[in-house]
């Protein structure tokens, strides 16, 4: 049988094949947010009425911040009841990457885009308001070099 075949970036950071492609995409409309899904319940937050988390996919090799509204209120056109999300990464080398969505108007919730697993890499979801009061963060995870995950 054939091990999984992984990708070299330039820094010689491993990532499992085709990870790289989906740095910094949408997990939905890659179906990575069906691809071995893990709901990270163990970096769950909650904030008054919004909760932050991380979910990952095993399949994609990514992960993505999610915030949603736990009162049922949706994400108003003049941008009440709204949210942005954020995931940053930051690699062992201080390298950070960010990526920020709006939430749309009539949703409770709304993913960031996601980033590819980086071994030594922390992640952490933030979300705020559309004005840019912080309503908070998600606890971080750390990709490890054997491919296993932990809170930081």
């Amino acid at each position: 049988m054939v091990g999984a075949a992984l990708v070299v970036s330039a820094l010689g950071v491993a990532a499992p094949a085709g990870a790289v492609g989906y740095d910094l995409s949408n997990p939905v409309s890659t179906g990575c947010a069906t691809k071995g899904l893990v709901d990270e319940t163990r970096t769950t937050k909650t904030y008054g009425a919004w909760t932050i988390r991380l979910r990952r996919s095993t399949g994609c090799g990514t992960t993505w911040a999610v915030v949603t509204r736990t009162d049922g209120r949706k994400c108003g056109a003049s941008g009440a009841y709204c949210a942005k999300v954020r995931i940053t990464r930051v690699k062992t080398d201080g390298t950070k990457t960010t990526t920020v969505r709006k939430q749309a108007a009539g949703t409770t919730s709304q993913y960031s885009l996601q980033l590819v697993a980086v071994a030594g890499a922390r992640y952490t979801g933030t979300a705020t308001t559309y004005g840019g009061k912080k309503i908070g963060d998600s606890l971080t995870l750390r990709y490890n070099a054997d491919g296993s995950w932990s809170l930081v």
